[in-house]
């Protein structure tokens, strides 16, 4: 199987595609191709296995969609929500939040209108998991009106939210024992209280995907100069976290059993803290399959490391297939391990390959963006080869460095 799953993955990637799009006919004609070309690979393990976890993937699909169903009267008008602090959004007088009903245990978004400058601010200085009694009227989203149009109503069943509630009455009711988003609050507090200023928004954004106190306007740079993604949590953060904390722990003397166990366990509490959001499963998955594999010897090649993510990423929520976030993150990341493989790429100079590979990156991202969102800044493409490579060996260990010298220094 070295070298050969990708094509179980790829499979089990057009079942879930088959299930979820409105015309599966060409997802269906792929698929069989595939499995075809899988059948004269004349190494039967690889057709017996893509059979096997397209199956798979097929029960998980339906369990999920069978799970996706709201179970809240539509007629209920007061609700006992848990809400993590870091889904609130101020936008004027507007505010909006995720909550998850204590009795059904569902999500819903809440929208509010701030009666006053007092009650924005006490909103905007949450920074605990905390029950709320909701009194207001339920509302399911609507489609688009028009073909190509923003469908607000398929984003949210995609983040299993049936209902959008227009609140009367917001009352907070008690800080909830959330462990993992008190923990995260808790970080956020700290980076808030040691850099107030733009330093401290830039280290929530890169490493706890916290944007609350950025702006709107910055955000909207970011997006129109084709460089939103470097404030995501990516595969590129994941692994410089793995990488310090593996020779932190070598430095210390620990053995590199122990290390790798001590990695693995820090990866999936960082996934946790983070709510396994698309970059992170990916590259967390990642990881820990090169590490296991490592472990036990069983050298798998990065390419089958990606597979085995996109796998899991798969069955454990199926429906993050159709978000751009997937598309890009798998995406790019498949196109950077196959020029990494390739013999011709390798012999190239290092401009050379910066260029290649900025360049079919820019290609790739092209479509998935202009379907998702109808526009795409040309000027990506060069500010990507200048940035990212400054970002990356500079910007992200520097700002990581001072967040953890922040625990043991006073550097306000």
């Amino acid at each position: 199987m070295r070298g050969k799953f990708v094509f179980p993955a790829l499979l089990c990637l057009l079942v879930v595609l088959i299930f979820q799009s409105a015309h599966p006919m060409l997802f269906i004609l792929l698929w069989g191709v595939l499995l075809f070309r899988c059948r004269y690979l004349n190494f039967f393990p690889v057709f017996f296995v893509a059979c096997l976890l397209s199956i798979l993937t097929s029960i998980f699909v339906l369990t999920h969609q069978q799970q996706n169903r709201t179970k809240i009267d539509p007629q209920e008008e007061r609700f006992l929500l848990e809400v993590d602090a870091a889904s609130i959004r101020i936008n004027g007088d507007r505010l909006q939040f995720y909550g998850r009903t204590v009795k059904e245990k569902e999500r819903m978004t809440v929208f509010y209108t701030l009666d006053s400058q007092e009650e924005k601010e006490v909103w905007g200085q949450v920074q605990t998991a905390s029950y709320y009694f909701v009194e207001g009227d339920l509302d399911f989203p609507e489609p688009p009106a028009s073909p190509h149009e923003f469908n607000y109503a398929a984003f949210l069943k995609r983040q299993r939210v049936h209902w959008t509630l227009e609140a009367r009455r917001v009352e907070r009711k008690g800080q909830a024992a959330a462990l993992f988003p008190n923990i995260k609050n808790a970080a956020l507090s700290h980076i808030q209280r040691q850099f107030p200023g733009k330093t401290g928004e830039y280290i929530k954004a890169l490493f706890f995907s916290d944007k609350r106190q950025m702006g709107t306007e910055m955000i909207e740079n970011f997006r129109r100069l084709g460089l939103i993604h470097l404030l995501s949590i990516s595969g590129l953060h994941i692994h410089l976290l793995a990488e310090m904390s593996e020779r932190l722990l070598w430095r210390a003397g620990v053995t590199r059993e122990r290390t790798i166990l001590l990695v693995l366990f820090f990866l999936g509490f960082y996934g946790f803290l983070l709510e396994w959001s698309t970059s992170v499963c990916r590259a967390v998955f990642q990881i820990c399959t090169a590490k296991i594999s490592e472990t036990k010897n069983l050298r798998l090649e990065s390419l089958d490391n990606w597979s085995i993510a996109l796998i899991l990423s798969l069955w454990i929520d199926p429906f993050k297939a159709g978000d751009a976030g997937f598309q890009l993150s798998f995406g790019l990341s498949f196109i950077l391990i196959f020029l990494g493989q390739s013999l011709w790429f390798r012999k190239i100079s290092p401009f050379r390959q910066s260029l290649w590979s900025s360049f079919l990156l820019f290609l790739f991202s092209v479509p998935i963006l202009t379907y998702h969102f109808f526009e795409f800044p040309m000027i990506s493409l060069f500010l990507n080869m200048l940035v990212i490579p400054f970002f990356s060996i500079v910007i992200l260990p520097f700002l990581l460095l001072l967040f953890l010298l922040s625990y043991f220094l006073q550097v306000n």
